[in-house]
Formats: structure tokens, C-alpha cells, sequence
């Protein structure tokens, strides 16, 4: 059965069965920030292998390869969504994976999926893709391609992570994990966690927004799925940006930590040791935070 991917910007996410709302609506899984998209615009439908958009009542319409749509219509590859001023691109997923015999493809170290040249996730599985998880693949005529083309996607790849949306991606993983498909929030919130290391790696840097949102986003998810790896990655934001803890947040941490029965963990530990280095510079209030954090480890050793 053939699967898809829905690609807004630099960001792309397989289709769901079901309905994939998109519009303003903070309830919808793609949220465009844009005052000509109504609240809840239109509907990707994802039913029986095939893919289809409808108008759901919006005020300027759906258009898709430059045509109004008037009820439902059949996507395919390649086609071209206009909703408001954003543009909405579907790719077949296995058209990536057919590409097996194509000079500078490379395979998903994860899932050996086939990924051509200029994609920077894996469209099977979701990773990262980067000079750490790919390697060439065979030409037709049984040669391996040139290393040349890798380097170049990896390239590719390593700038294309800085433009995507940190807060975007981490409101799809929530989005997903409030439908209990908690594999595809998993999965949205690695590739999250990536954008964020490599900024820190980049000077480039989160700001102070995305990280709150980044943080909120993985407190709800460690609500939804239990799964205590959700409160460690929070401390993993703030060692990656050398950031303190939000006041609130660590508040809301000695509550969750009970309930998702979270253990002292590696990185709590290092990040606990990185802001002891940093005693000297830090304001009363800071210090009273740190003392938080610390009471928390040893609730949780």
C-alpha cells in the first residue's frame, strides 16, 4: 500500500490513517500561522491506500495544482496544495524507496530504507539523516556511488535541520501522542532533540521560547506515555543550550517525576555538575533553583 508524506517548508511527516487536520486551531496536526487559513481549513484523509483533501467550510478555500477544490479530491505525488499563502507538498514514500538503483542515494542506517538525494529525515522511519547514518548505495551497473554524493547530502542535511521549527515539530509529537500513535511521537520528538543538539553545536542557539515550548511539550508527553526518557530529555535540552532550569518547570518536575516514576538519570547527574561549575556567577534565586534540582535527584536516586 502506497504511503505518503505531507511537507510544509522544510518539515515532513507521514500521513496518518484517518483524518490530518490542518488550520489556525491549536487542536489541528499542522498549525499555519497565517489570518487567510480558518481555524480548521481542510482535511487530509488517509483511508484504504488512498489520500484525499477536502474544503472543510473555509473562508478562502483549498486549491490544489492551482485548482479550487469543491468537495473531496484525490491526492497524488507531487501535488501542490495552496491553503492561504502556505504551500502543501505530497511525495509518495515508496518512490524514495524505489530509488534503489539511483547514483547518490544513500540507506537509512536505522531501517535500510532507500532516501534520495537532498532529503535530510528518513521517510520510513523518521531519523535524522547525516554523515553518521547513511552509507552509498550500489549504481545499476553493480559500482558503489561516488563518496562525493553522500558528503554532499549530508551537507545538505546538517543546514537543513537549522530552519526547521523546533516548537512545530515538538507540537506534532504531542499532536500524535494525544491519538495514542506514541511510536510516531517518539519518533517526532528524536528528530526534535537533533535540531536541538545541533543548533547548540552551531552557536546558532533555541531561543528562550522554543525552549519553553520544547519543555512543555515534553512534560505532556512523559503524562500521555508514562515513559520517564521524556523527563530526561528536558535536562538534555538545558546541558545542550547551558541553560537553567525555568523556577515553574522544576516545580512541575517534582509532580511528574511520581507519576511516570522517573530515576536519577546520567544526564541530570552531568547537568547537575555543569551548573555546580557555575555557582559563583549565579543570583540567590538562581542558587535556590539549583537546590531544587538537587532535592529532586536525591527524591529520585
Amino acid at each position: 500500500m502506497t504511503k505518503y508524506r505531507i511537507i510544509h517548508k522544510s518539515t515532513g511527516i507521514e500521513a496518518p490513517d484517518g483524518e490530518f487536520l490542518i488550520g489556525r486551531a491549536e487542536d489541528c496536526h499542522l498549525v499555519l500561522e497565517d489570518p487567510s487559513v480558518s481555524r480548521i481549513h481542510a482535511a487530509i484523509i488517509f483511508d484504504g491506500g488512498q489520500l484525499r483533501i477536502e474544503d472543510r467550510k473555509s473562508r478562502n478555500g483549498v486549491k490544489v495544482n492551482s485548482k479550487l477544490v469543491q468537495h473531496r479530491l484525490i491526492l497524488r505525488d507531487g501535488d501542490q496544495i495552496k491553503i492561504g499563502h502556505q504551500t502543501i507538498r505530497i511525495k509518495s514514500m515508496d518512490k524514495a524507496r524505489d530509488a534503489d538503483h539511483t547514483v547518490g542515494n544513500v540507506r537509512c542506517l536505522k531501517c535500510a530504507a532507500m532516501v534520495p538525494p537532498g532529503e535530510d529525515l528518513c521517510s520510513r522511519c523518521g531519523a535524522m539523516i547525516d554523515e553518521t547514518s547513511v552509507h552509498p548505495v550500489v549504481t545499476e551497473h553493480g559500482g558503489a556511488s561516488s563518496p562525493e554524493r553522500p558528503t554532499s547530502l549530508s551537507m545538505t542535511a546538517t543546514s537543513g535541520i537549522h530552519s526547521r521549527p523546533i516548537g512545530m515539530m515538538a507540537g506534532l509529537a504531542v499532536k500524535a501522542a494525544r491519538v495514542g500513535k506514541l511510536d510516531e511521537a517518539e519518533k517526532l520528538m528524536d528528530n526534535t532533540m537533533r535540531i536541538v543538539a545541533s543548533h547548540a553545536r552551531s552557536d546558532s542557539g533555541a531561543s528562550s521560547s522554543e525552549i519553553q515550548v520544547l519543555c512543555d511539550a515534553l512534560i505532556e508527553l512523559a503524562q500521555l506515555s508514562k515513559n520517564p526518557d521524556y523527563v530526561s530529555q528536558i535536562f538534555a535540552v538545558h546541558l545542550h543550550t547551558s541553560r537553567l532550569v525555568d523556577r515553574a518547570l522544576v516545580e512541575k518536575l517534582y509532580d511528574l517525576v511520581r507519576v511516570v516514576g522517573y530515576r536519577a538519570c546520567r544526564l541530570l547527574m552531568r547537568y547537575l555538575e555543569q551548573l555546580a561549575l557555575q555557582q559563583n556567577q549565579l543570583s540567590p534565586g538562581e542558587r535556590f533553583i539549583v537546590r531544587r534540582l538537587e532535592g529532586l535527584a536525591k527524591l529520585c536516586s
